[in-house]
């Protein structure tokens, strides 16, 4: 058990007994929200005037249209796996969390996340 302090609505502080779980669950809560930001600014680049980045010119759509093609297929494969195989690799190659940050959250060896993320390319390269 661990104990957590917080101020209630009119400013009492207030301590409870909460589980490993959840504590752990509160320290990686700002950790979480920072990697939330930081794929949204990869993803969205706001322009001075509050509108968009342009969008890309005729040559580049057909690389665009393929590499979504891909992504697709990518993912009806990653659907199709276990769901800890898909887990693992989700928290790895779209949230960007290490092995080690993978294997400590689920309480196993790295080795075994590591095999999961494995299983799932073997699977890509070989249905692609």
């Amino acid at each position: 058990m661990s104990t957590y302090k917080y101020k209630d609505e009119n400013g009492n502080e207030v301590t409870i007994n909460i589980s490993l779980e959840v504590s752990k669950i509160i320290e990686d809560e700002p950790k979480f929200e920072r990697r939330i930001k930081d794929e949204r600014k990869a993803h969205i680049t706001d322009m001075p005037d509050g509108q968009y980045e342009a969008l890309p010119s005729l040559e580049n759509i057909e690389e665009t249209v393929i590499m979504r093609d891909s992504l697709r297929d990518i993912f009806a494969i990653v659907s199709n796996c276990t769901e800890k195989q898909r887990r693992r690799f989700m928290l790895h190659v779209v949230h960007h969390y290490t092995i080690a940050e993978i294997a400590h959250y689920e309480g196993c060896k790295p080795r075994c996340v590591r095999y999961s993320i494995r299983k799932v390319v073997d699977k890509i390269i070989n249905n692609l």
